[in-house]
C-alpha cells in the first residue's frame, strides 16, 4: 500500500494533468469562439466540418478532464495563496463572462439571422457547458489556495 504522502502527491499530479487538459481544450474553444458561434448559429455561413470537429473534441476532451478531476480533487493538496486566489478566481469569471457574451451576442443581436438546427444547439450548448465545468474548477482550485482562516 502507498503512504498517504505518495497517494496524495499522485492525486494531485493527475489533478494537475487533468485541469491542464480542462485548459487546452477551453483554450481553443476561446481561441475560435467567434468564427465557431458565427459558422454555427448564423444562417448562409460555409458549413466548415474541422471547426464543428473541434468544437465537439474540445467540449468531450473538457468533460473527461472535469469529470475525472472531480473525482479526485477531495485529496489535492495546495499551496496557499492568496493572490493565486484571487487570479484564479478573477479567471474563472472572465472565461464564463467572454463565452456567455459571444452567445449572447450572437443569439439576441442577430436572432433573425440565425440557422437553428438540433444538432447546432446541442454542440452550442455542450460547449458552453464544458466552460462553465471548467469555470466550475478554476472557482474549487482557487478555494483551495485560500489560507486557511482563524
Amino acid at each position: 500500500m502507498a503512504e498517504p504522502g505518495i497517494a496524495r502527491r499522485r492525486s494531485t499530479a493527475q489533478f494537475c494533468l487533468w485541469l491542464l487538459v480542462q485548459t487546452i481544450a477551453d483554450t481553443i474553444v476561446l481561441w475560435n469562439g467567434i468564427p465557431f458561434y458565427r459558422r454555427l448559429l448564423l444562417a448562409g455561413q460555409q458549413f466548415d466540418p474541422l471547426l464543428y470537429l473541434i468544437a465537439a473534441l474540445c467540449s468531450i476532451a473538457g468533460q473527461v478532464g472535469y469529470w475525472s478531476a472531480m473525482s479526485i480533487r477531495h485529496s489535492v493538496v495546495l499551496p496557499r495563496s492568496t493572490v493565486a486566489s484571487h487570479i484564479l478566481q478573477f479567471l474563472a469569471r472572465l472565461n464564463f463572462i467572454y463565452a456567455s457574451a459571444m452567445f449572447s451576442v450572437v443569439f439576441f443581436v442577430k436572432f433573425d439571422e440565425l440557422d437553428i438546427r438540433l444538432g447546432k444547439i446541442v454542440l452550442l450548448i455542450a460547449v458552453l457547458f464544458s466552460m462553465f465545468c471548467y469555470s466550475s474548477q478554476l472557482k474549487h482550485v482557487s478555494r483551495k489556495w485560500e489560507p486557511v482562516s482563524g
